[in-house]
């Protein structure tokens, strides 16, 4: 088995515990990068990872976000592929035998359909959307390009690490794959391909970073947006930008209803004018009370 082929490239804060469950679902032929968020005990990430002799360790003493450590572990990466996982998730059973399949075609990414789990490994509902995104594409809802756009997470996919290096991460805490994702979407969507098979699954539980509504995370969020926003903008033209970044109202809605901060509400309703986008309010006041 090839041990120079692919490379997982993890962010990791404060889950030992899950990061050890994730490398115990990665075979042994396939380099690991743990890039530690500046986590309380270093100590015991030393502890676990020691024990799989694929896995390098990085690490830094201030958490600054998954964003930073995954483009810290990318420019570290020395493989053909390289792939991103977080740390709370899992790879299937399988799920390197089923991208080794895919390693002799001509790609820079591979986009597989994935799935989420709970803690306990019964199944859950975070994957519904991609899933719905699959069959929007395989029904010719969409077209390929809006499915690369659309599917805005690096998990679940295999890139060309060649294709992907100089691409960046928002420096966040949240939203941080926005801009990389986008990147990735405008300028490698012609070699990107789409696989029915599943990988990946996503971890379903209220720890997740994901759920974490504090003001502090939704105002990172409006900085990863942003940066999302501006790029996407001065690479696509105006319609189809439009098409694609569709408000429902909640990032505007959000503040009043969760800290009533009507700054923070007007603040990111000038963002999205900033950009031309239609509101719909309406739907806002639908999304406010459902939030409420």
């Amino acid at each position: 088995m090839n041990k120079n082929l692919l490379t997982v490239v993890i962010p990791h804060h404060n889950r030992v515990t899950l990061l050890l469950r994730l490398l115990h679902t990665i075979p042994d032929y396939v380099s690991v990068i743990v890039v530690d968020d500046g986590s309380e005990s270093l100590l015991a990430i030393e502890e676990v990872t020691q024990f799989f002799s694929n896995v390098s360790l990085m690490s830094y003493p201030t958490s600054l976000g998954a964003g930073v450590a995954r483009q810290l572990g990318l420019a570290h990466v020395t493989t053909p592929y390289v792939l991103f996982a977080d740390s709370d998730d899992v790879f299937m059973p399988n799920a390197f035998d089923i991208i080794l399949t895919y390693c002799e075609e001509n790609f820079d990414v591979l986009v597989f359909k994935p799935t989420s789990l709970d803690l306990e490994g019964q199944h859950a509902s975070r994957h519904l959307s991609h899933h719905q995104l699959f069959e929007d594409l395989n029904q010719g809802i969409i077209s390929h390009f809006d499915a690369c756009f659309l599917f805005k997470e690096v998990w679940s996919k295999v890139y060309r690490t060649s294709s992907v290096e100089s691409f960046k991460f928002s420096k966040t805490f949240v939203g941080n794959d926005l801009l990389f994702s986008a990147q990735v979407a405008i300028q490698l969507h012609m070699t990107t391909h789409f696989s029915d098979q599943c990988i990946y699954a996503i971890s379903d539980h209220r720890d997740a970073i994901s759920y974490e509504h504090t003001k502090q995370r939704y105002v990172d969020r409006l900085v990863a947006i942003e940066e999302y926003f501006q790029y996407s903008s001065e690479h696509l033209d105006e319609l189809t930008f439009k098409r694609l970044i569709k408000s429902d109202g909640v990032m505007i809605v959000w503040p009043l209803i969760k800290f009533f901060d009507i700054k923070l509400a007007l603040k990111t309703y000038a963002m999205y004018k900033k950009y031309n986008l239609k509101i719909n309010v309406l739907r806002l006041i639908k999304r406010g009370l459902k939030i409420k």
